[in-house]
């Protein structure tokens, strides 16, 4: 009796602790829950179905509720809170809603985030509190995501003068912007302003007395003298062609530009299989598909190849191909060549016989 006393003892505590953990753990609900919500988003109420979201996850903390939070939030344009909320449901990866829609939901994360950028506020001193529209963001020195486009915060720390500073932040931008809190007194010492005595008028000279200057005697004129006259000259007529421009410069430029087309082409060939690369490693890695990762250094350095250095390649592609075009062209109209030029020159000769003199040369 004794024995069978003990052995029911441990079997009474154990379901005692499930029943504790089933009472914990609130149930998830069902589809039919969710009828009411989803039917105020399609008739576009979105207020009235966040707050219906809203106490449904408050009763039952359910992954879908949250979700369906941040989709209301992102229709009201309430992209920041839309985004924290998204992120923190699709952490639930066993929850059968989010791994079902778990493509469509990182699709619309993506959407949410390109109208979010992230302010990181540098203070001295370093403790201090970072106030957006009068609410609390979050400390100095961490990173902040707020809306894009211009923006204006607090900075406030005790004992410090609060700082207000106005920026203008890009989507998927990070901004660091530094501020110096300054002490009460130190900050009224700096913006009195100094008073500075009435300018006084300029000192004008003493205009000069006018003197009259003793002229001089006047002086007989002398002669200017001329140099002699010479017969004018007849003119010279040039019959030379004018010189066209030398072929050996014109072939090393189109040298240089074809050199210079076949070097960009061939980096830009080289570096597509680069870029390609990444992307591969991307889309095959395991955490760049998790969005609890998905800012990873390895899958941020591999978005950002992709992203940056593609543009890049299209662009060193097309001048190499355009260098390349413009070398050939002049290489092959450029003369092969130079030959010596034929000259001629004529002119009249005065003298006991006139007549014109004529020289060719060839």
């Amino acid at each position: 009796m004794r024995q069978r006393t003990l052995l029911a003892l441990p079997v009474a505590l154990c379901a005692a602790l499930v029943c504790t953990a089933a009472r914990a753990q609130p149930a998830a609900p069902d589809d039919a829950a969710f009828t009411e919500g989803v039917a105020l988003r399609t008739h576009h109420q979105d207020a009235e179905a966040l707050a219906f979201f809203q106490a449904l996850h408050t009763r039952t903390r359910s992954p879908r509720a949250l979700a369906e939070m941040a989709l209301c939030e992102a229709a009201m344009e309430r992209w920041v809170d839309a985004e924290a909320h998204l992120i923190a449901a699709l952490t639930a990866l066993r929850d059968p809603w989010i791994a079902r829609n778990r493509a469509t939901l990182l699709v619309s994360l993506e959407q949410m985030r390109a109208n979010i950028g992230t302010l990181v506020v540098e203070t001295l001193p370093a403790r201090a509190e970072v106030f957006i529209d009068g609410r609390r963001a979050g400390p100095s020195g961490a990173p902040i995501h707020v809306l894009a486009g211009p923006l204006t915060f607090e900075v406030r720390a005790e004992g410090r003068v609060t700082a207000t500073r106005t920026v203008t932040i890009a989507a998927n931008e990070t901004l660091h912007d530094e501020v110096r809190l300054l002490a009460p007194g130190a900050a009224a010492t700096a913006t009195q302003p100094v008073a500075t005595p009435p300018a006084e008028p300029p000192a004008t000279a003493p205009e000069p007395v006018a003197t009259p200057s003793a002229q001089p005697a006047p002086t007989a004129a002398q002669p200017v003298a001329t140099p002699p006259t010479e017969p004018p000259s007849a003119p010279v007529t040039d019959l030379r062609p004018l010189a066209a421009p030398p072929s050996g410069t014109r072939r090393a430029v189109a040298w240089v530009g074809i050199g210079a087309g076949a070097v960009l082409v061939a980096g830009a060939v080289a570096t597509w299989f680069l870029v390609d690369a990444a992307g591969e490693a991307f889309n095959t890695d395991a955490r760049c598909l998790d969005a609890r990762t998905t800012d990873g250094p390895a899958c941020r350095f591999a978005q950002d190849t992709v992203d940056v250095v593609q543009p890049a390649l299209w662009a060193a592609g097309g001048v190499g191909l355009a260098l390349a075009i413009t070398g050939t062209v002049l290489l092959a109209t450029a003369p092969s060549t130079p030959s010596a030029a034929r000259a001629g020159r004529c002119a009249p000769t005065l003298g006991v016989v006139s007549g014109v003199t004529c020289a060719i040369t060839f």
